[in-house]
């Protein structure tokens, strides 16, 4: 055996062996982020609220990752001020005038959104915050909980980034595909509404998913945190908690993002 082929062979095997121990790191990391019991907010521990929305037939649909402590009349306002708007309610009016607008690529500011459902009916209220394209939007259901928190309603509320749209082969109308970085609009929504509110937290809500379906099909993922936005000052502790585990969690999220968003 000539030396250049023992110096390859040796190459092959560091090689071989640097690839295994990416493979086993990436395996750990996704096993610890799917399974690792990170527990829930104090305040969330105390409540069942549920955690997914559901299609009409009842399959699981987005993740919740929005509450909101305020008044129906409040929230209008805030998000509206904020520059978002409320959709159209599905008609076939709405559903032709949506259907050429994706053909044709045109703006439809106030496009309907199709209904999910919580507590065993639709979306309470419903906002969107429209692009130039029909196809692309952020836009945000609520759901109120009837349940209060510090003598304010409890709204919770799945917001998430439309960036296409295609028939449906169930019901052939125009429906939506999500970005799979629901996290990203979770981020949107608290940005935008942050200027109104007299205190906004991100706390730990359910487990992280890094292979979420929801009922159309669409794949996302999420740290499992929720944003907590109160039109009254809050109490930190109440809903804040710290371990090592979920300070690892989100620097673990904050490396695996940007690889994520390029699928």
């Amino acid at each position: 055996m000539t030396r250049s082929n023992k110096v390859f062979r040796k190459f092959l095997k560091w090689l071989s062996l640097s690839v295994v121990i990416i493979i086993v790191f990436c395996v750990g990391v996704t096993l610890f982020i799917q399974f690792y019991p990170f527990g829930k907010s104090p305040i969330f521990s105390k409540m069942d609220y549920p955690i997914k929305n559901t299609t009409k037939s009842g399959k699981p649909g987005d993740p919740i990752n929005i509450l909101i402590l305020g008044s129906k009349q409040t929230i209008n306002r805030y998000f509206q001020e904020a520059g978002w708007k409320i959709p159209d309610p599905l008609t076939d009016k709405t559903s032709v005038k949506i259907t050429e607008a994706t053909l044709g690529n045109f703006p439809y500011p106030t496009a309907p959104v199709s209904d999910l459902y919580l507590y065993h009916r639709k979306q309470d209220l419903a906002f969107e915050k429209p692009t130039k394209s029909v196809q692309i939007r952020d836009h945000i259901r609520l759901w109120n909980t009837n349940t209060t928190i510090n003598d304010e309603e409890v709204w919770l509320g799945s917001a998430t980034y439309d960036h296409g749209i295609e028939l449906s082969g169930r019901t052939h109308m125009p429906t939506h595909h999500i970005s799979p970085s629901v996290d990203e609009e979770r981020k949107t929504v608290v940005q935008d509404l942050k200027p109104f509110m007299k205190s906004t937290l991100v706390v730990s809500f359910d487990q992280p998913n890094l292979f979420g379906f929801n009922g159309g099909g669409d794949w996302y993922y999420t740290d499992g945190n929720i944003a907590v936005l109160s039109v009254q000052p809050l109490n930190k502790n109440e809903f804040s908690t710290h371990s090592m585990a979920l300070s690892l969690k989100q620097r673990v999220f904050q490396i695996l993002s940007p690889l994520l968003n390029l699928f």
